[in-house]
């Protein structure tokens, strides 16, 4: 009687951590599930903001005169101030969201992120293709090219382990406050090689992207 009492409860145990698991996998679809609806509503929000209010910015003389990328051709760029801008603008994004996935605003801060960033891509697509054609999204994609080789996988690592991060933090109960300061402490190596990584890309972006956006600004 005690052997097939044991046996059950075997089975049940099993059963229950294959559900777990399967549950895990469904959840972990599901987040990027939303991560990619995300950037795709981003887009198309953007998109549509651009064509709701393109009258003021195109019909804006002065508006139209920051927006005109064609200009950026027979600039004179300082490229030290240059990197210094695109250094900040990028590690104050990466240092934000590690900083925030240790709090239990980690998840809201990435979902706006991801969000946000959808957006800006959508409105720069609308806009350039308004003034210039088709040939604004060769300059969209000029504007992306070569530092997002980089950009997009460290922000893709970097999300998907500030999500982790956060979830073991923030979400689990079992945790105390010194398990979780060294389990935040054991992701120091990867954020410092993706913090790496990522001062490669701002390096392409100061000096190649500029070059290259200025070639094809000269062409419109």
């Amino acid at each position: 009687m005690i052997e097939y009492v044991l046996i059950k409860r075997n089975k049940v145990q099993r059963q229950i951590g294959v559900d777990l698991r399967m549950k895990g996998k469904i959840f972990r679809l599901d987040v990027k599930s939303i991560a990619i609806f995300l950037l795709i509503f981003g887009v198309i929000i953007g998109t549509l903001f651009a064509n709701i209010f393109k009258g003021v910015y195109l019909n804006n003389t002065a508006l139209s005169d920051n927006i005109d990328i064609s200009k950026i051709g027979t600039l004179n760029i300082n490229y030290i101030n240059l990197l210094k801008y695109v250094l900040i603008n990028n590690y104050k994004k990466y240092f934000l969201i590690w900083l925030f996935n240790v709090t239990i605003l980690g998840i809201p801060f990435m979902t706006l992120f991801i969000f946000y960033h959808g957006f800006c891509a959508g409105f720069i697509i609308a806009i350039t293709t308004m003034q210039y054609g088709m040939k604004g999204i060769l300059l969209f994609l000029t504007y992306l090219f070569p530092q997002y080789i980089i950009y997009i996988p460290v922000y893709i690592i970097t999300l998907w382990k500030g999500y982790e991060i956060c979830r073991g933090m923030n979400h689990s109960t079992n945790k105390g406050m010194k398990s979780k300061l060294q389990y935040a402490i054991k992701q120091l190596p990867i954020v410092l090689i993706l913090g790496v990584i990522l001062f490669l890309g701002c390096i392409l972006e100061t000096y190649l992207n500029t070059y290259f956006i200025q070639k094809v600004s000269n062409l419109l």
